[in-house]
């Protein structure tokens, strides 16, 4: 049966649009301004929504052949636009999303500036892969966060945000000269307490990181330790002699040999029997120490 339901031009006005709140305008968009929708599936799709910050017009005879499609005739005078509701996120709306991602009670939050341009409502949201470190670690030094809103269904809005972010910390410093190639003492470091940015800078924050580590490249007094430039020391170094345990089955036989490469522990080295004169592949089980596996299945 056929529903016929009069509206007036006068219902609903071009202007303010009526929101929308996802990918799609559904009838239920569109019934409290135009009750005759409210017939319809509220799932009924009238078409794609607009993106934000952009309008979406439906023209009055496309309403109504899009109602008498579905058994409801509609007299409709006056187009109807549609658009997502936009506003600007409040700062404390910017810290609590940071405060979430940084999920770190004793950091400090100061929002420098922050993007102003309205977004549709969404989740707010901060990640901290987009979340550089500024050099050094300096808290002082404002870094640009971005992030975005996630709104309707797929949909993301870019923000962002200047901030400096910072914790009570530690960090490791040279005292002396640290040479490469060389394990660091403990007299040639010291622990400096900072007001650093909480995570992402790769310098050093506790000795056990450091002492009896090798750095790959040389320090002066006052530099900070990177722990992307230390390595643990050599357990075998190329020349050394070192202990050979053979490993087949059951049986065990130790023997000596020269490495002639070097390696860490958990590393595969070359070694040669110095009586045999043969060079063959083991791993460093230690300190000038390897181990040779005959059967596959053991290793």
């Amino acid at each position: 049966m056929t529903l016929t339901i009069l509206m007036l031009a006068a219902a609903i006005q071009a202007s303010p649009c009526l929101p929308v709140s996802g990918d799609t305008i559904h009838a239920r968009d569109l019934a409290e301004a135009l009750p005759a929708f409210a017939a319809l599936p509220a799932e009924f799709s009238l078409g794609y929504a607009p993106v934000p910050g952009a309008t979406r017009i439906l023209p009055a005879q496309d309403l109504e052949e899009m109602a008498a499609r579905q058994g409801v005739v509609l007299k409709q005078e006056e187009d109807v636009c549609f658009a997502w509701r936009l506003q600007a996120p409040s700062e404390e709306d910017f810290r609590a999303a940071m405060t979430a991602a940084l999920d770190s009670p004793q950091a400090s939050i100061e929002i420098v500036e922050t993007s102003r341009f309205p977004v549709p409502p969404g989740d707010l949201t901060f990640s901290l892969s987009a979340l550089k470190p500024p050099p050094r670690g300096d808290a002082d030094r404002p870094v640009l966060w971005k992030g975005h809103i996630e709104y309707g269904e797929r949909g993301r809005f870019a923000v962002w945000a200047r901030v400096r972010i910072a914790v009570d910390a530690t960090r490791i410093a040279a005292t002396k000269p640290v040479k490469a190639g060389v394990p660091i003492e403990r007299e040639q470091v010291e622990v400096q307490a900072c007001r650093c940015f909480p995570f992402g800078d790769e310098t050093a924050r506790t000795l056990d990181e450091v002492v009896g580590r090798v750095s790959r490249q040389p320090f002066q007094p006052g530099d900070l330790i990177p722990t992307r430039s230390l390595d643990r020391p050599l357990d075998v170094d190329r020349g050394d002699l070192v202990t050979v345990k053979v490993h087949n089955g059951s049986a065990m036989i130790q023997s000596e040999g020269r490495a002639e490469t070097r390696g860490r522990r958990g590393e595969t080295i070359v070694v040669k029997n110095e009586a045999s004169g043969k060079k063959f592949r083991a791993k460093v089980a230690g300190p000038n120490q390897v181990v040779l596996w005959l059967s596959e299945k053991e290793r």
